[in-house]
């Protein structure tokens, strides 16, 4: 279901004249199993099978007045808006790390791109990883030939250890870390922080998980048994 762009328009500055902020937006079309799954409760009502069409309808534009259908929905009860939002924007973890060479000259600029990137900095503690943590942490990389190198480097003074918190935290994160290679991050991805403000490839300034999985280990490893459920309602809530 799309309105004209005309109509979508009016509507989004009658909610801004209204005193709201539009936090999140994104337009898409569902799938008649993700609108079956939505409407769930609706499943039954007599109106069901054409909520479920005009929902997914692939019809470029048509009035508001000559709709079937009410095309504005609203969640009933907080609880039901965090179910929506959840749904329509499912929010991730990744660990990241402000690297100590990168910690002392780039913290502030290096936080400020993570929020300018709609990141939540849902957890942040700056601490002096030791060798033994830092072994720990990059035993899969153990009898690489930088591999001692690397467990000198993130041990010799304090590194910032962070939970961010977005939709797909995981992908954008490394997205905007760029190549772990600081020289190719300058020709392929010049905006990134390791084409700004990495040294060389181990003094490469930041570190992000590599999977959803991974993220949810180096949590863990860092920050114990927190509870990333709050951390995703905070995200909705502050962002």
């Amino acid at each position: 279901m799309k309105l004209r762009q005309g109509a979508l328009d009016s509507i989004l500055k009658r909610i801004e004249d209204d005193g709201f902020t539009i936090a999140m937006q994104k337009e898409i079309i569902l799938s008649e199993d993700q609108a079956r799954e939505f409407y769930k409760m609706h499943e039954n009502e007599d109106f069901f099978p054409t909520l479920l069409h005009e929902m997914t309808s692939l019809r470029a534009e048509f009035a508001i007045d000559t709709a079937p259908i009410n095309q504005l929905h609203g969640s009933s009860t907080t609880n039901d808006a965090e179910k929506e939002l959840e749904f329509f924007f499912p929010v991730e973890h990744t660990l990241a790390v402000i690297k100590p060479s990168a910690l002392a000259e780039h913290k502030d600029d290096i936080l400020n791109e993570a929020k300018d990137a709609g990141f939540i900095l849902s957890e942040m503690q700056e601490t002096h990883i030791s060798p033994e943590m830092a072994a720990q942490f990059y035993k899969s990389q153990e009898g690489q030939p930088y591999y001692q190198q690397l467990v000198d480097y993130m041990s010799h003074g304090p590194s910032m250890v962070m939970i961010l918190t977005k939709e797909n935290a995981v992908e954008e994160w490394r997205k905007l870390m760029g190549p772990t290679d600081p020289e190719k991050a300058k020709q392929t991805a010049p905006e990134s922080l390791r084409a700004r403000f990495a040294k060389d490839i181990l003094s490469n300034a930041v570190h992000g998980s590599s999977t959803a999985d991974h993220a949810l280990q180096s949590i863990d490893f860092f920050f114990g048994d927190i509870d990333l459920e709050s951390l995703k309602h905070k995200y909705v809530y502050l962002k």
